[in-house]
């Protein structure tokens, strides 16, 4: 049972098992399950019972593993950013190539991915660099609402220090955000609430600047 506020960045905490992928799946429409209750988003009520509807709405999903459910490895930079986004830069079913290189090559800058050419195979790029790709993907969805799944795994400090300036910028700007972290400290810095789960469940909403490691490890381990 949670809020969030637009411009919020509310961050998930629990063990390995604890339904974090679960509940982002779960609020994309990706994953079905029981529930009780109501869900509502953007002051209207909301099923959230397949992805095509989430993105329809601005609710926008990054998975945790870029390999098998993020990156298509054996195409172009341009591709992989531009997939999701494709109805953009179409007319009749005719996309007009300029404007789509224009805008995937504008997030590419905002993003500092490093390439060689647009036409470049993502998978010769570093962890890091794919990671940013697919949020240049997310953001020409022009999203209301992030579901971010351990965006910063496996990727070097300079790509993590990028996305974490980014996840700023977009709260900035009004966009809200729910984020899963296995780093404590990671889950602490930008972030306003931590809802830790345990066992599937919600154990508790904390504050970020009134809390602790070892507050958040409590609540984690809880028996529920």
């Amino acid at each position: 049972n949670f809020s969030l506020q637009k411009g919020e960045v509310l961050r998930i905490a629990g063990l390995l098992g604890a339904g974090r992928t679960e509940l982002l799946k779960f609020l994309y429409g990706e994953f079905p399950a029981d529930h009780s209750g109501t869900i509502s988003f953007m002051a209207e009520s909301f099923i959230p019972d397949n992805p095509g509807k989430a993105i329809r709405n601005g609710i926008i999903y990054l998975s945790e593993d870029r390999q098998r459910e993020g990156i298509f490895p054996r195409h172009a930079l341009i591709f992989n950013s531009s997939i999701s986004a494709l109805s953009q830069f179409s007319t009749m079913g005719y996309i007009h190539a300029s404007t789509e290189k224009e805008a995937v090559n504008d997030k590419f800058a905002e993003l500092n991915v490093r390439k060689s050419s647009l036409q470049q195979k993502i998978s010769t790029l570093s962890g890091g660099n794919q990671q940013k790709v697919l949020l240049s993907r997310i953001m020409l969805l022009n999203p209301r609402l992030l579901l971010l799944d351990e965006p910063t795994r496996g990727i070097d400090v300079g790509a993590k220090q990028d996305i974490y300036q980014l996840i700023e910028e977009l709260s900035g700007k009004g966009i809200s955000m729910i984020v899963t972290s296995s780093e404590i400290p990671e889950l602490m810095w930008i972030c306003n609430r931590i809802l830790v789960l345990s066992q599937g469940r919600q154990t508790a909403i904390l504050e970020s600047s009134r809390t602790n490691p070892r507050e958040i490890l409590h609540f984690a381990f809880q028996q529920v």
